[in-house]
């Protein structure tokens, strides 16, 4: 894990993505394709300030807007246990979240 600057956290069709890379290694995951320069894909990136600079560009919107998040990685890595930024930006926004894996899956047995 390593902490990058960013921008921006809204993308150009209003997806979020408050951490870069992915440790699940899913074989069908579009977001490993080296066409996104991520680089190590495994090696998460946490934007620093994240939720700051969400909330700016969501101030500055003229209009209401619909969010989506975790088009290139899993909101819930495990390391969200730790920084909780899912959490954090879910509770002023709500709405619907992408995931990569089951909220239940040591439980189930899946892990």
């Amino acid at each position: 894990m390593r902490y990058v600057t960013a921008k921006s956290i809204l993308g150009n069709f209003n997806n979020v993505n408050l951490y870069r890379g992915c440790t699940h290694g899913c074989i069908y995951c579009d977001s490993r394709s080296e066409c996104y320069q991520v680089g190590d894909f495994e090696d998460i990136a946490v934007k620093k300030d994240a939720i700051a600079i969400f909330e700016n560009e969501m101030f500055r919107k003229r209009n209401r807007i619909m969010v989506t998040t975790g088009s290139m990685c899993d909101p819930y890595l495990p390391l969200e246990k730790e920084l909780q930024l899912t959490r954090k930006n879910a509770s002023n926004h709500p709405g619907p979240i992408l995931r990569r894996q089951h909220p239940d899956q040591k439980r189930l047995g899946f892990a």
